[in-house]
């Protein structure tokens, strides 16, 4: 054996991973053969050429707020599109009471947790979108009528971008609306 026979980074030969891919494999179950992600529909408000949310027909200007029971919003006064997309919610940590004491909670949100939700790189969640957890059978397929089991909204929607400054998936740190 010669001196030059003995490899000195025995990492050499190694590819380094994406984590783009690895994020993809996980969720859409590439990597094990099984699916990891639920189904969520996320609730993209349509937004104007200046970026603001378009108001729904039941927009009340006095009280700054639509109307209770919209068949069109759903009471939330603006309108959206509806996409079925994957993703995993991930809890980051639950609050101690010290910490609660400390911070504002907007009304009719569960704010004892954190949570985060998951999601491919190429999925596009904004602040102020909803995520809608649908009630599905026993084979994971979405129930109809569509209903509900639990209902977020997207308080900041972060890209991760690591190698190169490429988008590897996106993070999005959501509420529970009670």
């Amino acid at each position: 054996m010669n001196l030059s026979d003995l490899k000195l980074n025995p990492y050499d030969d190694l590819e380094e991973i994406s984590i783009k891919n690895e994020v993809i494999d996980f969720i859409l179950g590439d990597d094990f053969g099984t699916q990891k992600f639920n189904p969520f529909i996320h609730r993209a408000l349509r937004r104007d050429k200046y970026d603001k949310p378009d108001k729904c027909t039941c927009w009340d200007p006095v009280a700054n707020e639509g109307k209770c029971g919209c068949p069109y919003c759903d009471g939330v006064g603006y309108y959206w599109d509806e996409s079925i997309i994957p993703g995993i919610i991930y809890l980051l940590n639950k609050r101690k009471i010290v910490g609660v004491l400390d911070t504002e909670i907007a009304a009719g949100r569960a704010g004892d947790y954190d949570l985060a939700f998951i999601s491919q790189y190429d999925i596009q969640i904004n602040s102020q979108d909803y995520l809608l957890e649908p009630h599905l059978n026993n084979n994971g397929f979405i129930q109809y009528p569509l209903k509900s089991k639990s209902k977020f909204l997207i308080l900041e929607g972060v890209e991760r971008r690591l190698d190169w400054a490429n988008k590897e998936y996106s993070l999005s740190i959501i509420s529970k609306v009670v």
